[in-house]
């Protein structure tokens, strides 16, 4: 369900810049979900509303092109006060007349195509602009996650410093151990404290970072919820790349070679003159009498036929062309190494969920308790420790990683599904307590 509605929200229209009031979060708000994000981002973010209001701006333009020049009214006097024998107005002759361009060739409406494809291609910027910026939403959103989970996790390794120097007092108390131990503890306890402190401010920073994408500058809520373990079927290369012509960029291309075609038929029919048609009438003073005015006039294109705007619209269709071939090349290759990371980062994920962190959780539990009875040292439990918070760690980055990697190939292909499964909610959701 949440694919789709991201599906639908990649397909529409960007909103226009005033048809919707700057978000207001309450400080209090508990939770956002991934589509509480994407609907702030599609209301309020800056660059959508600068792009709507481009479309717009191109959309103006479309409206009001291949129309006709406005005409020429123009007043001319001959004869005016001769000098001599014939001095004053009676031989004045006074016209007025109105002038008017044709296009031909068919002018005016290459010049309504040219405007259309350039809506068009405004339009696919806008799309190609809004495709990025909820992918970067999204990758900022699943950071917003990760840096809960790993606040989560700095609080566990506190809370293991902490049993550690209760034990270790104790055993001090009873002589088992020499004042070292209980002060290795608290140096420990020390560091997992720092650590803990570092990883909230990593939160409160991304959490900041997240709300920049809809235009706020501070962070107006308490946490975000999805499954950032959620279990993934990845899509092969073969798959993905048959969809690589869904690439926004690659679409923005094709509609900026239709404007070089639009742009190729303007150029070749100002090549044709346009006809000027003159009608007026003209008052003869000297016999107080009015005639009428007649001409036609057009260029002889002998020198200027518009060569060179023929031959730059050319040769900018081919550069696009190229252009094409060259972004598709890279944006294969850029999704061919994609995969092989997101495939790396499944496997380790799998190795650290089925064997690693099991095996880890079970060494400490054994290790912690033959400490508490003697049979280990205080440096086997530390490193017991230190080993489970390091593998959690690292399931949480590679996690992170892989569903970074999904939403960037997704991102390329323009796709209607940028995460598969982040907006579900279970086990893997952490609300971290504030301290």
């Amino acid at each position: 369900m949440a694919g789709l509605l991201l599906g639908s929200i990649f397909l529409s229209t960007p909103l226009r810049a005033d048809d919707q009031p700057k978000p207001v979060l309450p400080t209090t708000h508990p939770s956002l979900l991934l589509n509480d994000v994407v609907q702030l981002v599609l209301k309020h973010n800056p660059e959508l509303k600068a792009a709507s209001l481009d479309i717009r701006g191109a959309s103006a333009r479309h409206q009001y092109a291949g129309q006709f020049e406005n005409p020429i009214l123009g007043v001319a006097l001959e004869d005016f006060m001769p000098g001599g024998p014939q001095s004053g107005n009676s031989a004045t002759q006074t016209t007025l007349a109105l002038t008017q361009s044709f296009p031909m060739s068919g002018r005016l409406g290459a010049s309504k195509a040219l405007s259309a494809a350039q809506l068009s291609v405004a339009q696919a910027r806008a799309a190609s602009l809004q495709v990025s910026i909820l992918a970067e939403t999204v990758v900022r959103f699943l950071h917003v996650v990760a840096d809960q989970h790993r606040f989560e996790v700095a609080i566990r390794a506190s809370a293991l410093s902490a049993q550690g120097v209760d034990v270790a007092k104790r055993r001090g108390e009873s002589g088992a151990t020499s004042v070292v131990e209980e002060r290795r503890a608290n140096i420990a306890l020390a560091y997992g404290k720092l650590d803990e402190e570092h990883a909230e401010h990593e939160l409160l920073a991304s959490k900041r970072r997240l709300s920049m994408m809809w235009g706020e500058a501070d962070a107006h809520f308490e946490s975000v919820a999805a499954n950032l373990f959620a279990p993934r079927t990845l899509p092969t290369y073969e798959a993905l790349a048959a969809r690589i012509q869904n690439n926004p960029e690659l679409n923005r291309l094709a509609r900026a070679q239709t404007v070089q075609r639009a742009t190729l038929s303007f150029a070749e029919s100002t090549a044709v003159p346009d006809i000027k048609l003159n009608v007026g009438t003209r008052r003869l003073q000297s016999e107080d009498a009015f005639a009428l005015v007649f001409g036609l006039s057009m260029p002889i294109p002998l020198f200027q036929r518009n060569q060179g705007a023929i031959s730059s619209a050319q040769l900018k269709h081919s550069e696009i062309g190229a252009q094409q071939a060259a972004m598709r090349v890279r944006l294969l290759a850029d999704i061919y190494g994609h995969t092989q990371e997101m495939n790396h980062a499944k496997e380790v994920l799998d190795v650290l969920g089925n064997t690693m962190l099991p095996d880890a959780k079970a060494v400490l539990e054994v290790v912690t308790h033959g400490f508490t009875v003697g049979r280990f040292s205080q440096i086997e439990l530390l490193n017991a420790q230190q080993t489970l918070i390091d593998l959690e760690r690292k399931r949480i980055d590679e996690a992170e990683e892989l569903l970074r990697l999904l939403v960037r190939i997704n991102s390329i292909l323009g796709a209607t599904e940028l995460t598969p499964g982040v907006p579900q909610l279970g086990p893997g959701s952490p609300k971290p307590k504030r301290r």
